[in-house]
C-alpha cells in the first residue's frame, strides 16, 4: 500500500481507517514522519506488511471491529491509550524484536490459531491479552508478557468476543514488578510449556491461574503444565483448580 501521496501539513491531524484496506498490492503499508500515523477506527487492514519509522505508528480506537487480518507487523502497534483494542486474525505475525504496550483497560485480541511469536507485551491496569471467541491460541517461545508495577492484567480471558478460548503458553509470562498481578484465565483450558515467573529481588508480583473451562470448583483438569514455575523473592504463584502436571 503506497502512501506516498499523504503529507501531514501540521501535527495533530488524524487519518482513520474505517473500512477494509487491502494491503496485498503496492508494497508494504509504510508509515513515516511524512505520512504520520494511522488509526484503525472500526477498520481492517488485510494482508501485506506494515512498517513504521520517524515516530509514526499504527494506532487503534476503542472499536471491537479493529482488525489486522493476515498482516506481517514490522512497525509500532500503539495500544497505549485507554480502551484501545485490535484483534489479530488469519495468521497475523510480528517481526523479531517487536513490542506492544497495552494501556488502561485496553486489549490485544487473539482470534487466530497460528502461533503468535516474536513480541514483548507490557500490560497496564486492567489490560488484556485476550483469546477471542472459540479460538485455540498459542504463544511462541519468543513471546514475553510483563505486568507493570501496581497494576493487574489479564491473559487469556475474552475481551470482546465470547466463546470457549484455549491458551497454550510457550513463552514467558512474568509479574516481577512491585504489586503487579497477572490473572491467567482463559474461558477454556490453559497449557503451559513455557515459563511463569512471579516476583523478583526488587519487587513482589503475583500470578493467578484460574481457567474456567470446566467451571469453578471442577475436579476435571482445566490446565496442565510441562514447563517451568519460577517464584523469586516476594513473589506469589497461585495454582487454581484442575492442574495436571506433566513431566
Amino acid at each position: 500500500m503506497n502512501l506516498g501521496g499523504i503529507t501531514r501539513l501540521n501535527a495533530g491531524g488524524t487519518i482513520n481507517i474505517t473500512g477494509t484496506l487491502d494491503n496485498t498490492v503496492g508494497g508494504p503499508l509504510a508509515l513515516t514522519a511524512t505520512t504520520g500515523s494511522l488509526t484503525l477506527n472500526a477498520g481492517t487492514i488485510s494482508g501485506g506488511t506494515f512498517t513504521s519509522s520517524g515516530g509514526s505508528s499504527l494506532n487503534a480506537s476503542t472499536s471491537s471491529n479493529n482488525q489486522l487480518s493476515g498482516v506481517a507487523i514490522s512497525g509500532t502497534l500503539n495500544l497505549s491509550g485507554s480502551n484501545n483494542y485490535v484483534r489479530l486474525t488469519n495468521g497475523s505475525t510480528f517481526s523479531s524484536g517487536s513490542s506492544v504496550t497495552i494501556g488502561t483497560s485496553a486489549g490485544l485480541g487473539i482470534g487466530q490459531t497460528s502461533v503468535l511469536d516474536n513480541v514483548s507485551i507490557t500490560l497496564g491496569s486492567n489490560s488484556y491479552v485476550a483469546v477471542e471467541g472459540n479460538t485455540n491460541a498459542s504463544l511462541g517461545s519468543n513471546v514475553l508478557i510483563s505486568q507493570s508495577a501496581n497494576t493487574t492484567g489479564q491473559v487469556g480471558n475474552n475481551y470482546n468476543f465470547s466463546g470457549t478460548g484455549n491458551l497454550t503458553n510457550g513463552g514467558k509470562i512474568q509479574a516481577i514488578n512491585t504489586s503487579s498481578v497477572i490473572n491467567i484465565n482463559p474461558t477454556g483450558t490453559f497449557t503451559n510449556t513455557g515459563t511463569l515467573l512471579a516476583g523478583s529481588t526488587t519487587g513482589g508480583g503475583t500470578i493467578n491461574i484460574n481457567p474456567t473451562g470446566n467451571g469453578v470448583g471442577s475436579t476435571s483438569p482445566t490446565w496442565s503444565n510441562s514447563g517451568q514455575f519460577m517464584v523469586d523473592s516476594n513473589g506469589v504463584l497461585n495454582l487454581g483448580v484442575g492442574l495436571r502436571q506433566r513431566v
